[in-house]
């Protein structure tokens, strides 16, 4: 059983604590510009973690704007976009 030493919530010090040799993190990829001395950053996988999303809104209630983000989300999704505004579920 690994022993916690020291805990952190900001992910900035969670580097700094690795960085003068208290433990190691997993961090997410994006904190890769966080350059700090003695720090390596490492990928466990070669593609990430699935992380299955959903999209809600008020049918009743679909603005242009609207129907032009879910036509964004669903285009970047792969679906059609005329689908993700016209369907529902009851």
């Amino acid at each position: 059983m690994p022993r916690v030493g020291q805990e952190a919530i900001q992910m900035q010090t969670i580097v700094s604590l690795v960085s003068v040799g208290i433990g190691v993190a997993l961090e997410p990829q994006s904190l890769r510009h966080l350059r700090s001395t003695g720090v390596v950053y490492r990928p466990l996988f070669e593609s990430g973690p699935v992380v299955e999303t959903g999209l809600v809104w008020r049918a009743a209630e679909v603005s242009p704007v609207l129907a032009g983000s879910i036509d964004i989300v669903a285009h970047s999704c792969g679906y059609p976009a005329s689908v993700a505004v016209t369907s529902t579920r009851k």
